[in-house]
């Protein structure tokens, strides 16, 4: 199993950094875009920590919003750093998931969501004189997220999800909708 957590110190940074993403990108949206209805694909770069250590990962969407309320996706993603501490390497290999969203509309340009499902991760942890030990994990996942509606067929979203046991990731992402 990997200990891990999110520092206070990390979090209040992230939030301000979530805060600062949004009052820049509201600036840019359109004034009247709505919910966006259809099938939708994005992209995603989140920020990961596990045992004090910061990985990041690029993730990519797959969805379908049959509703302003409702929307279901899947997601696949990789690892794109390692970090170290106390002399060992930490990684993120991959994830996968299968989510429902429930969302909130607070505005035309605006919506909030709560999104669970189930997901699965894989990582290493490894030293220099010791050999490899791949981690590996599946559980049920939950989080907290809002998307900016920046056009009829674009979307920019920010998003904490706690995809396995002790891993969480924030994240920062763009969708279409096609």
């Amino acid at each position: 199993m990997i200990a891990g957590f999110f520092t206070y110190e990390a979090v209040m940074k992230s939030a301000l950094k979530v805060a600062v993403f949004a009052v820049g990108l509201s600036t840019f949206a359109a004034t009247t875009a709505q919910a966006q209805i259809g099938p939708y694909a994005g992209v995603m770069v989140s920020r990961a920590e596990i045992n004090h250590t910061d990985l990041t990962s690029l993730g990519y969407k797959l969805g379908f919003q049959p509703s302003q309320n409702l929307a279901v996706e899947a997601r696949l993603g990789t690892g794109l750093t390692d970090d170290s501490i106390n002399g060992l390497t930490y990684e993120i290999d991959n994830y996968v998931g299968v989510y429902g969203k429930l969302l909130l509309p607070l505005g035309p340009q605006f919506s909030a969501y709560a999104i669970g499902g189930y997901s699965r991760a894989e990582g290493k942890i490894y030293n220099r004189t010791s050999p490899v030990h791949v981690w590996s994990d599946h559980d049920f996942s939950a989080g907290l997220g809002l998307d900016l509606y920046l056009s009829q067929n674009v979307s920019a979203s920010m998003e904490w999800i706690n995809l396995v046991d002790e891993v969480d990731l924030l994240s920062f992402g763009v969708s279409f909708t096609f």
